[in-house]
């Protein structure tokens, strides 16, 4: 992130360096221009003519130095060479102010151009100094003009170009903090955007639905890997480029024009790539339906999810007559129990209460190894003897009667 906020600044100042860099050319070269062809004594007065075409000429030279420094940079001067270059512009144009009368002949106005330029790329701290600077400047020729006139100085001039520096030194670099600020704010939502919109294709791709965005045409804008896969194709390592959706799937844009015509209607699963796939639509622009978001899933998952559902269902509802079971169980293993503990009972009457006690207690056996599978909980080891429970087996298996003839 300080990163994209220092490039933002070092861009915004190239661009002024390089706006700055030909007015300067431009500036000099008409100066120039008109001191050669001698139409400068017309145009504007000069108290001292060496000074004017030496500063003229300086200005010039300055200039052309400035430019082809900063082509060979590429406009990315340092802030100290660019501070160099801005001071002797200021000093160039008070000598070609003090040459041409004064602050009275307006040759001071171009200090304000170049107190805006260092605005656009300095600091606070740089721009007040180079204001101040200019200030002096316009002062000490002002005064210098005075006294080669053995006259007073017109400070009056003078102070208000140096509050007019002041001023444009302090707002071009408040309106300058303003747009960095606003730019920085812009690449830090544009960052954030990008995070999301990074975010959102990740998580789209990753997911096991296969999700397509196509428009009126049936032209994909939008395929994750698992509609890839669903559709019989090869997993690509980033989303696919737009295509034409009958190339992917036939019987998909057979669902999807049926879905148009007919949308509240069930649609039928369709074979792709040895799959069975139930596809759903949506449209994602509520008013014209020009674009539509397809979820394609493995009917295969259905089926398993509806069947586990099933198992359950089946698991609650054994539960449920496992123990209702139990109740009747238990009443007749008890009545049993008293039966066989009765004094009036004969032997052959006991023999048959012990069978149904051991016959019941077999049945609710059976009824807790139910429970126990619905409840799902882990298989536990038991050690018993086969023997007595071969010899339990065969002695039921003898007292079983024999089925009754048929008639």
């Amino acid at each position: 992130m300080t990163t994209d906020r220092t490039a933002d600044n070092s861009s915004q100042a190239m661009g002024s360096v390089r706006v700055y860099a030909f007015y300067r050319v431009t500036f000099s070269l008409l100066f120039l221009a008109i001191l050669l062809s001698g139409a400068s004594r017309g145009l504007f007065a000069a108290t001292q003519p060496l000074i004017q075409s030496g500063a003229i000429y300086a200005f010039v030279a300055t200039s052309a130095l400035f430019l082809a420094h900063a082509l060979w940079r590429h406009f990315a001067l340092r802030p100290s060479a660019l501070f160099v270059y801005l001071l002797t512009d200021i000093g160039c144009i008070a000598a070609l102010t003090f040459a041409s009368g004064g602050v009275a002949s307006g040759f001071g106005v171009p200090l304000l151009i170049t107190v805006a330029c260092g605005g656009t790329a300095f600091g606070a701290r740089l721009v007040l100094l180079l204001a101040a600077i200019a200030s002096l400047a316009v002062l000490g020729q002002e005064v210098a003009v005075a006294l080669t006139r053995n006259g007073e100085p017109g400070p009056v001039a003078a102070g208000l170009l140096g509050l007019l520096l002041f001023a444009t030194a302090i707002s071009v670099q408040r309106a300058n903090s303003r747009l960095r600020s606003a730019q920085q704010r812009e690449a830090v939502h544009a960052d954030t955007a990008a995070q999301l919109q990074q975010l959102n294709e990740l998580i789209i791709q990753r997911m096991l639905t296969g999700i397509l965005v196509v428009d009126a045409s049936g032209r994909i804008e939008l395929i994750n890997t698992a509609a890839v896969g669903l559709l019989g194709g090869h997993q690509p390592q980033r989303p696919l480029a737009p295509h034409q959706f009958l190339g992917v799937s036939p019987e998909l844009l057979r669902l999807h024009q049926r879905w148009k015509a007919y949308p509240w209607l069930q649609l039928p699963t369709f074979a792709a790539g040895g799959t069975e796939i139930q596809a759903s639509f949506a449209s994602l622009d509520q008013r014209d339906s020009q674009r539509t978001l397809i979820f394609l899933e493995d009917n295969r998952a259905s089926a398993q999810r509806a069947q586990q559902l099933k198992l359950a269902s089946l698991g609650g509802l054994t539960a449920g007559i496992a123990h209702e079971i139990r109740n009747p169980l238990g009443a007749i293993s008890h009545a049993a129990q008293l039966l066989g503990e009765s004094g009036a009972a004969d032997a052959s009457v006991r023999q048959l209460a012990e069978i149904i006690v051991r016959h019941s207690e077999r049945l609710n056996q059976i009824v807790e190894n139910v429970l126990q599978l619905s409840r799902q909980k882990p298989a536990e080891l038991v050690r018993f003897d086969l023997k007595n429970l071969l010899q339990k087996f065969l002695s039921e298996f003898i007292q079983r009667p024999e089925p009754a003839a048929a008639i």
